[in-house]
């Protein structure tokens, strides 16, 4: 319900300042859809379009989607929703993948009745379930630009993603003027020790313990989810509730299980020559969708401490948003098997273990970038927004890792102040001063701001 607000008061922030612009809703979310419609605008409800196989409109499609929808592999795309949701028939997500084509097929093919493709924009919240990607596809094929909204590295700032579903590409100008603003943004950080947390994933970044599971919002969460779909018989898309439960249950044994294995991050720590590379959400879009070739972490782990130099330990630790996320018996193997890994505690502060590393490793976490700006050499084997920024070690094959990890030892560095600067300083001048589903009255005036200034920037290229 707060995506519905939040986008609903944009929208009319929008339509205030400029009446010629018409906003239309695609809903997931039949409980907002009411709300919608009381302020006037249009709600296409997705499942609304949803027919039977023998009713597809578009029948021929679903055997091709690589030729109607640029889909290579339809089995990437769904690996998101099936560890979310722990769906394992892959027959019936290719199913509902086809579905959800077919019924956004028809609903931008009834915008396209009234707007050309080149006077349309669909604007939608990064993310990796066959709902929000159905819809990325459907515009990919008739020509609609398309943006993802997804935070930036900096706090309060949002990245516009246009037609596209890996990290923005970042080209670094030469003449750009350092703004104040990132050194002390950066400085700050790094003193403060600040780990990026959007306020809207907040409670996410608690550890994993009982008051985490069970408290008043999730009680209220639970219950209205509850009605929305066996009292009301309303739809959404995020609605197994079962798996949801179980999924965090077992997270929580995870926790209590795992804590033997945990250590702490001391002065013995620091004085050891180790390589640092952190965990990441285990069902993040990141990783899902962008990097789905690493999504087994423990088997990358596993494979990095054999190409360890016999000298060097590898530290990792647990995501603070996905702690209990591994099953605790095939973490214990792994320590077991591999005496130059060890396991620090979930909550230890990143910025600790990044200042005495010899390197980073990563796939694409925002840690990768917080170890750039803290001056270490930074690997990175995945699809990031710094993968090709000239200042990191990017490998596209986990075998190349031994010989980069001996470059750093030797001295081969990539990652220069006066570059590093001009890096971040992209990054800020290409993202919004915005949080995504803060409600304050500033804040979303200046995103309805800054969709329209995208708007304008955007056609005075198409005229």
């Amino acid at each position: 319900m707060r995506e519905v607000r939040f986008y609903l008061e944009t929208a009319k922030c929008i339509t205030n300042n400029n009446e010629n612009i018409h906003i239309a809703f695609i809903s997931y979310y039949q409980p907002g859809n009411e709300i919608i419609k009381k302020s006037n605008y249009r709600c296409y409800d997705l499942y609304e379009y949803l027919k039977t196989d023998g009713e597809w409109r578009a029948s021929e499609m679903k055997k091709h989607p690589d030729r109607y929808y640029g889909i290579e592999n339809i089995h990437k795309l769904i690996l998101h929703e099936k560890l979310t949701f722990g769906i394992w028939e892959s027959r019936r997500l290719h199913v509902k993948f086809m579905r959800y084509l077919d019924a956004c097929e028809a609903i931008i093919g009834e915008l396209l009745a009234k707007y050309s493709a080149n006077d349309m924009v669909v604007m939608q919240e990064l993310g990796g379930f066959i709902a929000p990607l159905s819809l990325y596809f459907i515009c990919k094929r008739h020509g609609v630009d398309h943006v993802f909204f997804e935070p930036s590295y900096y706090r309060g700032r949002l990245l516009f993603i246009r037609n596209s579903l890996d990290p923005l590409v970042l080209q670094v100008s030469e003449e750009s003027e350092i703004l104040p603003d990132v050194v002390q943004y950066i400085e700050s950080s790094i003193s403060s020790k600040t780990v990026v947390i959007p306020p809207k994933d907040r409670h996410h970044f608690m550890d994993m313990k009982a008051k985490k599971i069970i408290n008043r919002d999730n009680v209220k969460k639970l219950l209205l989810k509850l009605k929305y779909k066996y009292f009301d018989g309303r739809k959404e898309e995020y609605s197994y509730i079962y798996n949801h439960v179980i999924r965090y249950l077992k997270m929580y044994v995870n926790r209590k299980k795992n804590e033997q294995l945990y250590i702490k991050y001391d002065t013995d720590c620091m004085t050891k020559c180790y390589i640092y590379y952190p965990f990441h959400v285990q069902l993040d879009y990141s990783l899902s969708v962008r990097s789905p070739e690493y999504l087994n972490q423990l088997a990358l782990v596993e494979y990095l401490c054999q190409l360890l130099p016999p000298d060097i330990m590898l530290f990792t630790k647990e995501h603070p948003a996905s702690i209990g996320g591994f099953e605790h018996d095939a973490l214990k193997k792994i320590l077991e098997r591999n005496d130059n890994l060890r396991l620090l505690h979930p909550l230890e502060n990143s910025y600790d273990i990044i200042k005495h590393a010899v390197a980073i490793v990563t796939v694409n976490s925002k840690v990768g970038a917080e170890a750039l700006a803290m001056g270490k050499e930074v690997i990175v084997v995945g699809k990031a927004f710094y993968s090709e920024s000239g200042i990191v070690h990017y490998i596209s094959q986990i075998k190349s890792f031994e010989c980069v990890i001996r470059d750093i030892i030797s001295g081969k560095k990539k990652n220069h102040e006066a570059e590093r600067l001009k890096f971040f300083n992209c990054i800020w001048n290409n993202s919004y001063p915005v949080e995504l589903y803060s409600m304050e009255a500033e804040n979303v005036c200046t995103f309805a701001s800054e969709i329209l200034s995208y708007l304008s920037v955007r056609d005075s290229k198409l005229d």
